[in-house]
């Protein structure tokens, strides 16, 4: 039997447990990779106000900062809100440079203030219905100036049913993470049950719901917002075209 989603699991999953799995994962070498290609995809130089959202932890947010731009990161876990203020005082970041708010992505709204938006590493599609993900692509259109551009990098729909991953084990220092991952064809989401392994001993038990886009369906959403896509790629880099082959999809919408 499929578990039971209860609303709202994005409220409490994103803690201490969450970063055991993918701490280890995402190495500063990666982030910093990650940032290089954004800016070769955006042909993006300091200063430039940018709009991270989530943020998570903050790795890419301190990491834009720490070259120059001027970062607003914003999330929802006040845990993770709490690990990015501690790692971004490691990195020398100040909160100039970096302002962390504590905020509701479909509630966080500062008309025209930002160049660049960002939502990165599969971070949409956590809310009950496309209703509610169409209010944050509304937010991150009213967030933006005319010409500012929002990058959408998440799974792709069609890798994810090609490749039928339906199993994942981890092994990370300190943990162990199963998953098993249902795709619900009637919602057009995967229910993931996630049992973490610690060290300690200790065993626990997660589950997340998330609605996975297609191109044509993100676009679709997009531009009942008011944007209108400007590329559509298989990597951060935007070096490789979108293909059934691509495990990620990386969109680029621009608000005229």
């Amino acid at each position: 039997m499929a578990p039971v989603i209860s609303p709202g699991w994005y409220r409490s999953f994103f803690d201490e447990l969450y970063l055991h799995t993918y701490d280890p994962l995402l190495t500063p070498e990666y982030t910093r990779a990650q940032v290089d290609d954004l800016e070769i995809l955006l042909e993006l130089s300091p200063p430039a106000d940018i709009l991270d959202m989530p943020c998570g932890q903050g790795r890419h947010s301190i990491e834009l900062a720490r070259r120059g731009y001027r970062v607003t990161g914003v999330d929802l876990s006040a845990y993770l809100l709490g690990v990015a203020r501690e790692r971004a005082r490691s990195a020398g970041v100040d909160d100039e440079a970096l302002e962390l708010v504590h905020c509701d992505m479909r509630e966080f709204v500062r008309p025209r203030s930002y160049d660049v938006a960002l939502n990165l590493f599969s971070s949409f599609g956590y809310l009950e219905d496309e209703e509610q993900d169409a209010r944050v692509m509304a937010a991150f259109f009213e967030c933006l100036r005319p010409g500012g551009r929002l990058v959408m990098e998440m799974i792709h729909k069609y890798w994810l049913l090609r490749s039928g991953h339906e199993h994942l084990w981890v092994e990370t220092p300190g943990a162990f993470t199963l998953e098993r991952v249902r795709f619900d064809v009637a919602t057009d989401r995967t229910e993931t049950e996630r049992i973490v392994i610690l060290d300690d001993g200790r065993v626990e038990r997660r589950h997340f719901s998330v609605r996975q886009y297609s191109l044509v369906e993100l676009a679709q959403m997009a531009r009942r917002a008011g944007f209108e896509l400007v590329g559509a790629y298989g990597t951060l880099r935007g070096d490789e075209p979108l293909t059934l082959e691509s495990r990620r999809m990386v969109a680029v919408f621009r608000r005229p």
